[in-house]
C-alpha cells in the first residue's frame, strides 16, 4: 500500500475513494482461491506412490505402493495434528484457540433463527434513548450552565495540538487484530499495514476533521450486531444487546482522543469507580466490598447492602450531560465540540444472527457500546454522584452500596435515604434504576437472625427485593460470606474445562507438554481462580483444589498417588492454595 500517493485523495471529501482503494489493493495483495477437490494432509510427495498404484501391474507393487502411501499420510496427519495442537495458544488472542478446541471436541454451535423481527429491536434500542418526564426546569437550568461556560471560550493547547505522524503511527500499533469491520469494511489490518504516504494522508484527513469539527456522515454509521443476554427469552426485544461496530478510522479517531485526555479524566474520577482505569480491576471492586462486609463483622454491626443496576446505561446517557460535564473537566471547547460531534446524528443498521438486518436507526441520547471512547465518557457522566453515608463501589452500571450499623433498623434507614438520592439524582440526569435487578441483602454472623430481610424503599410505595444470595461483578455473595455457592458454580465450570483437556490428552496422538499447559491454564485455572483474592480464605476451596490437581495430572502424566505438593512444581503453575497463602 506504501505506492499510493498524498495528492490522489483530498481529505474530508474522497473518504468513500479512499475506502475503496484500500479494498481494491487488500484484494490486489492477499491470495485468495480454492481447491476444487480436497483431501487433508495431500500434496505432491503423496501423488508419487498414488501414480505407482495406478500404473502397478503386479499384487507386489500395488500392496507396496498402497503401504506407502497409507504410511506418508498418517505421518503427514500426524504432523497436522501436532501443529494444530501447538497453535492452541490463549496468550495473545484466544479466539483462533477456541475455535481449534471446539472443533477438535465436536462442540460448534449451529446458528439459531431469531424469532423476532431486527426493526422491533432496534425501535426498543431507540425508546431507552428516550426520556420518560423530562423537568424541564432542571433542563433550562443546564442549558444556562453550559451556555456560560461556552461564553468562557475554554482551551487547552495540549489538547488542541495538531496532530503529528508519530501520534498516528503508536495508535495505529496499539488497534487490535481479528476485529470485525463497520459498514466501510475496512479491517484493522489494512489501517496497521498502511504505507508511509498514506499515514500522511490519514493524519492530513483527520486533523483536517478536528479542525472543521467537521465528521462524515458515513464514519458516524455503525453496524450493530445484537447478541441474547444470558437467561433473557429470545421473544422479548429487551432480551437483547447490541453490539456497534463502527468504522476503523472512527475508532482510530476515538483513540487518540482518548489518549489525550485520558490522563486529565484520570485525576478527576472518584476513587471508587474502576472501570476501564489503569491499575485497577474488578477483583478490586469486589475485594474492597467484601473488606467493607468484614469490617461490620470486626465491629459487632450489622452489614446491610444494596446492589444497584441501571436500565441500559450506554443507551441513556443524556448528550446535554455529556456535553456539559466533560466541558468542566477538560476545559478545551473545540475539543468538547468534536466530541459532540463524534456522539451526534448517529445512525446504526441492527443485523441478527441469522443474517437479518433493520430499516436505519438514529439514537437521539447514549454513547455507542463497542465505542473506545465510550467508557471514559460514561465515567466522566457518572463522577458526580452524590456523597452517601454508605461506602460505594462503582463498576459501570453496577453500583454497590454497603452500610454498617448497629441495628437492622438503623442500616435499614440508612441505605433508604442513600438510594433515594441516588435515585432522585439518577432520574434528574435520565438514568433509570432496574426495579426488577436492584437488590438488597444482610450480611452478619448471628445464626438466630438468619432469616432477617431487610426493608429498604427507595420510593415510598416501591421497596427493594430481598436476595439471601447476591451477585456482585458474578460473585454470589451469602449471609456469612463463606462463598459456598459461588465455589460450587466455579467447581461445574471448572470441571467441565477439565473434561477438554482430558479429551485433547487422550487421543491418539496426544499433544505436547507446552500445548496442554496453556490449554490447562486457560481452559481450567482462568475460570476456577475468577476473583480468587475475594474468595481464598473459604473453608470450601478444596473443591476447585482437587480438580485442579486433577488437571495438573493430566497434563504431567503423574499418577494420583503423586502428592499434591509436587505437581505445582512439575506443571510449572502456580497452585491456587499457595496463591491463597500468599494473599492471606
Amino acid at each position: 500500500m506504501a505506492f499510493l500517493h498524498q495528492e490522489w485523495i483530498i481529505p474530508i471529501f474522497a473518504y468513500k475513494q479512499f475506502t475503496q482503494t484500500l479494498k481494491t489493493v487488500a484484494k490486489q495483495t492477499i491470495p485468495r482461491g480454492f481447491r476444487k477437490s480436497y483431501i487433508p494432509t495431500w500434496d505432491e510427495e503423496c501423488s508419487r506412490p498414488y501414480k505407482e498404484y495406478l500404473n502397478a501391474d503386479s499384487p507386489d507393487t500395488i500392496q507396496s505402493s498402497t503401504s506407502a502411501l497409507t504410511d506418508l499420510l498418517d505421518k503427514k496427519r500426524h504432523d497436522l495434528w501436532i501443529d494444530t495442537v501447538s497453535n492452541i495458544d490463549f496468550t495473545h488472542t484466544s479466539r483462533k484457540a477456541w475455535k481449534t478446541v471446539k472443533r477438535l471436541t465436536g462442540t460448534v454451535s449451529a446458528k439459531t433463527m431469531c424469532p423476532i423481527s431486527p426493526d422491533d429491536i432496534g425501535r426498543q434500542v431507540v425508546r431507552n434513548g428516550l426520556t420518560e418526564s423530562k423537568d424541564r426546569t432542571f433542563e433550562r437550568q443546564i442549558i444556562k450552565k453550559l451556555k456560560t461556560l461556552q461564553l468562557c471560550n475554554a482551551d487547552n493547547p495540549d489538547l488542541r495540538k495538531q496532530l503529528t505522524i508519530e501520534e498516528v503511527k503508536d495508535d495505529l500499533n496499539q488497534l487490535k487484530l481479528w476485529k470485525s469491520p463497520g459498514p466501510d469494511s475496512i479491517h484493522n489490518e489494512f489501517l496497521v499495514n498502511l504505507g508511509e504516504n498514506v499515514i500522511t494522508w490519514l493524519t492530513l484527513f483527520i486533523n483536517t476533521s478536528f479542525y472543521n469539527n467537521r465528521i462524515l456522515r458515513m464514519r458516524l454509521r455503525a453496524s450493530a450486531i445484537v447478541l441474547l443476554k444470558p437467561g433473557k427469552v429470545d421473544t422479548s426485544p429487551k432480551s437483547y444487546r447490541p453490539i456497534s461496530l463502527v468504522c476503523t478510522t472512527f475508532k482510530l479517531t476515538e483513540r487518540i482522543i482518548l489518549n489525550r485526555i485520558n490522563s486529565i479524566v484520570e485525576q478527576f474520577l472518584p476513587h471508587e469507580q474502576a472501570v476501564f482505569r489503569r491499575g485497577r480491576s474488578l477483583v478490586d471492586q469486589v475485594a474492597c466490598l467484601t473488606q467493607n462486609i468484614e469490617q461490620a463483622y470486626d465491629d459487632k454491626n450489622v452489614g446491610g447492602a444494596i446492589f444497584l443496576d441501571l436500565t441500559a446505561a450506554y443507551d441513556t446517557a443524556w448528550h446535554l450531560g455529556l456535553h456539559l460535564k466533560p466541558l468542566k473537566v477538560l476545559a478545551c471547547q473545540p475539543m468538547i465540540n468534536f466530541i459532540m460531534e463524534l456522539l451526534h446524528s448517529r445512525s446504526f443498521v441492527l443485523y441478527t444472527s441469522d443474517g437479518q438486518a433493520s430499516r436505519p436507526f438514529r439514537t437521539k441520547n447514549g454513547v455507542a457500546q463497542g465505542s473506545v471512547l465510550a467508557p471514559c465518557l460514561y465515567n466522566i457522566y457518572t463522577a458526580d454522584f452524590p456523597e452517601t453515608s454508605a461506602k460505594r463501589s462503582m463498576y459501570v452500571d453496577d453500583v454497590a452500596l454497603t452500610a454498617s450499623a448497629p441495628t437492622f433498623r438503623e442500616a435499614e434507614l440508612a441505605l433508604s435515604h442513600d438510594i433515594s438520592v441516588l435515585n432522585a439524582h439518577l432520574t434528574k440526569w435520565n438514568l433509570r434504576l432496574s426495579v426488577e435487578k436492584t437488590v438488597c441483602s444482610v450480611f452478619h454472623p448471628k445464626n438466630h437472625s438468619a432469616n432477617y430481610q431487610l426493608n429498604v424503599k427507595f420510593k415510598p410505595n416501591v421497596t427493594v427485593k430481598i436476595d439471601s444470595y447476591s451477585s456482585y461483578l458474578g460473585i454470589c455473595l451469602d449471609r456469612s460470606l463463606l462463598f459456598r455457592t459461588q465455589l460450587n458454580t466455579l467447581k461445574k465450570r471448572a470441571l467441565s474445562r477439565v473434561a477438554l483437556i482430558k479429551r485433547l490428552a487422550g487421543v491418539g496422538w496426544g499433544a505436547s507438554f507446552k500445548a496442554l499447559r496453556i490449554s490447562c491454564l486457560a481452559l481450567a485455572f482462568a475460570p476456577a481462580e475468577y476473583c480468587a483474592p475475594v474468595w481464598c480464605r473459604s473453608a470450601h476451596t478444596k473443591h476447585i483444589d482437587v480438580l485442579l490437581d486433577e488437571s495438573m495430572r493430566v497434563i504431567t502424566g503423574c499418577l494420583r498417588s503423586t502428592p499434591s505438593s509436587f505437581l505445582p512444581i512439575l506443571s510449572g503453575i502456580t497452585h491456587l492454595r499457595q496463591g491463597a497463602v500468599l494473599y492471606a
